[in-house]
């Protein structure tokens, strides 16, 4: 249902070469690097509908609690290289993290599928440890979706999430649509009923 995909020019912002010219072999490592994390990686994950908002938003009528994760493999792989070989940990890290960004983007269109229709729409992702939420709340997610048993995600005594690459998190359901691009109207180059109201 999700593919797995991660982009090579993505992998280089994380590694802070977005405009840099990068050695040939350091580019061959890289690319063996991402084909190794797309062939290991498990995506896999699990999600609930509640009805009762858990933040203070009226607008917000019910959340979607959401559990994601890459796999015990992608960990172990890093973890690996970390021991072996670091130059291999720093892309195999980058590499996971724009293939759990990828995961996200599909995991919210697919919700997004499910759940919009004329009246309700999704609101922007809500993260345990972001936002004024507390991190003890991926315990009370993980709990409630029995997430531990369904997809292997398991929480540490201080509330982190075991496979790291992991997220834990949920969206609001409301009646309105909200804007989600995060900056201002006249900052904006999106040409959507928020900006016409916004900008003359």
């Amino acid at each position: 249902m999700i593919e797995k995909k991660i982009d090579y020019r993505r992998v280089l912002d994380f590694l802070e070469h977005k405009n840099s010219k990068i050695p040939d072999n350091l580019e061959l490592l890289i690319k063996e690097v991402i084909k190794e994390i797309i062939e290991i990686g498990q995506v896999k994950f699990c999600h609930l509908t509640v009805d009762r908002n858990l933040v203070p938003d009226e607008q917000i009528k019910k959340n979607i609690l959401f559990v994601l994760t890459l796999g015990a493999a992608v960990d172990n792989r890093i973890l690996y290289y970390e021991k072996t070989y670091v130059t291999k940990a720093i892309i195999a890290d980058a590499a996971a993290n724009v293939m759990m960004e990828n995961a996200i983007e599909q995991l919210e269109k697919y919700l997004q599928n499910l759940y919009e229709t004329d009246t309700f729409y999704l609101t922007e992702i809500m993260c345990p440890g972001n936002q004024d939420i507390p991190l003890e709340w991926n315990k009370r997610i993980v709990d409630i979706l029995d997430a531990q048993k369904r997809i292997g995600v398991h929480i540490t005594e201080h509330y982190g999430l075991l496979p790291q690459k992991s997220v834990v998190g949920f969206f609001g359901v409301t009646e309105h649509q909200i804007c989600k691009k995060g900056v201002k109207c006249e900052n904006c180059t999106a040409n959507c009923k928020f900006r016409k109201k916004s900008v003359k």
